[in-house]
């Protein structure tokens, strides 16, 4: 048998779906095209995705937290023990320089009892100088016979210097 008019395909329909509801006295229908069809369905695939998603996230939350909790914790450990290795550089430093700094002082009040010694040694030097100037200017010099350097032993000779220099404090 044919249809009149249309050419009828197996499992194909030329016409729309129809959505029919009956209450009473009241008739409502609605046409559903495809491309709607397509679209809600995608729309709750995407919901129920989500909602399987969401659900994941709540079950592994405990997993995550505790991952993130233990890595706070690794990088708190690592700086603690970083300020700890620069505390014992800067103690290193410290007495170091503490060390130095007492040195430095020893030296220094060495060098104060140096710089004592020779006030003192001038001031006794000082009186006999001016005596040996005075004495000096009052008494005509007197002529030394000088010795020849050739007569002198080569050791002597070599460290003799042509004039006497004059020591001044």
């Amino acid at each position: 048998m044919k249809s009149t008019g249309q050419s009828a395909v197996f499992g194909r329909r030329k016409e729309p779906h129809t959505v029919i509801i009956a209450r009473g006295n009241e008739i409502r229908h609605f046409t559903i095209r495809p491309w709607l069809a397509a679209f809600i369905g995608s729309a709750l695939a995407a919901i129920a995705i989500g909602y399987l998603l969401a659900t994941s996230y709540l079950v592994l939350r405990d997993d995550l937290i505790g991952a993130t909790t233990a890595r706070q914790a690794r990088m708190q450990q690592a700086y603690e023990d970083r300020i700890s290795a620069l505390r014992a550089q800067v103690d290193r430093i410290t007495s170091r320089q503490l060390l130095d700094q007492q040195l430095m002082e020893t030296k220094v009040s060495e060098l104060l009892a140096r710089q004592t010694q020779l006030s003192q040694r001038h001031g006794r030097l000082g009186p006999i100088i001016e005596r040996a100037e005075t004495r000096s200017a009052t008494r005509p010099p007197r002529s030394t016979p000088r010795r020849n350097p050739m007569s002198m032993p080569k050791s002597q000779a070599a460290f003799r210097s042509p004039r006497p220099i004059p020591w001044r404090p």
